[in-house]
């Protein structure tokens, strides 16, 4: 199975095919085609997932490689700090990083 940098986002998030679906007004076997490689997303859903997984709109409808698989995974781990910062604090995150760095 080839895959997308969709499904790779996807899984890497945690997220199911069907909450995708959700959020864009689309059935699940749609997300599904898309992610199989089947059939591209269009110019406005795809900008709208782009933003909300914070991924390049070029990544999302490709095959991916182990590069582009890097640059994924480095937008998801910045959307997650953003998340923790949000959650938990500056201080929190400086604290974070302080033990990680320490390691």
């Amino acid at each position: 199975m080839a895959i997308t940098g969709l499904y790779y986002t996807r899984q890497i998030l945690e997220m199911t095919q069907q909450e995708i679906a959700d959020k864009f007004g689309v059935t699940r076997q749609t997300v599904s085609t898309w992610e199989g490689g089947f059939r591209k997303i269009g110019k406005n859903k795809l900008s709208a997932l782009s933003n909300m997984l914070n991924i390049n709109e070029d990544l999302l409808n490709k095959v991916v490689d182990d590069v582009d698989k890097y640059h994924i995974i480095q937008s998801v781990l910045k959307i997650k700090k953003n998340e923790i910062q949000t959650k938990y604090g500056e201080k929190f995150m400086q604290l974070l990083e302080k033990q990680y760095q320490e390691g």
